[in-house]
């Protein structure tokens, strides 16, 4: 679990917040707040790094890793079935159960 938890949950999380930081929420705005409480400016390169180079190198880690885990089992001695239960298995249910677990949470406060 740790293994793809480290290899796909957290470089898919950095994919997620680095796109919505650099597209949706704005890396521009992002760079003015962080410039207004920050010592340290951080110019326009930032806006690059965010949109353009960290998604490219995380898009990259991902399928590298996806190609080994394709070529090769994580551990022959578990198999393929164990490496499909105790790792992408997790990995899909994970966000389901958390979009599940916030919307009975909102649920519940608008009852109250």
């Amino acid at each position: 679990v740790d293994y793809f938890m480290s290899s796909f949950g957290l470089v898919l999380v950095s994919f997620s917040e680095a796109s919505i930081i650099g597209y949706l929420f704005g890396s521009g705005k992002m760079r003015q707040y962080i410039n207004g409480l920050s010592e340290f400016r951080i110019g326009a390169w930032w806006d690059f790094i965010i949109k353009v180079l960290t998604p490219i190198v995380l898009l990259y880690l991902i399928i590298a890793e996806l190609v080994s885990r394709w070529q090769t089992p994580y551990d022959p001695a578990i198999g393929r079935s164990a490496e499909f239960i105790a790792g992408w298995m997790l990995l899909i249910l994970i966000p389901i159960a958390s979009v599940f677990f916030a919307k009975v949470s909102r649920a519940k406060e608008k009852a109250a």
